[in-house]
């Protein structure tokens, strides 16, 4: 499963905004991860969304870039996370946003985005063990 389709992003104006809403957030010193339980029906257990903002990078061609090498690295990476969750029974939004300064490469992605999904594991299962125990 090495391939992000259409079902696995998140482009719902719902969906965007009750994640920027109520979602809760992991964050590394370059990248942001929102993340927050979905109610969308769909085969896959996590919709991702990824943004670079305008106001440090104005040029288009830096975001589309910093927003590709993400993507192509959760894309590489999400095989654990997906595991778990399907395991669980459960799905997620994300959203993640890259908020350094300048354009990275591929490397510091690759380990910031493996370290995003890491917590992600470990948070969902935290918070599947407080639901159960209540």
């Amino acid at each position: 499963m090495d391939t992000l389709s259409k079902q696995e992003r998140l482009y719902k104006k719902k969906s965007i905004e009750s994640l920027y809403a109520q979602g809760k957030s992991i964050k590394t010193p370059a990248i942001i991860c929102l993340y927050h339980p979905s109610d969308e029906v769909s085969e896959f257990p996590v919709q991702a969304l990824f943004t670079a903002p305008k106001r440090r990078f104005a040029r288009a061609h830096d975001r589309n870039r910093i927003k590709r090498l993400v993507k192509e690295v959760y894309r590489k990476e999400k095989q654990p996370l997906y595991d778990h969750l399907n395991n669980k029974g459960e799905k997620l939004s994300l959203a993640f946003i890259f908020t350094g300064n300048r354009i990275p490469d591929y490397d510091y992605v690759e380990q910031k985005v493996k370290h995003l999904i890491k917590q992600l594991i470990t948070v969902t299962n935290q918070e599947h063990s407080t639901h159960e125990n209540t």
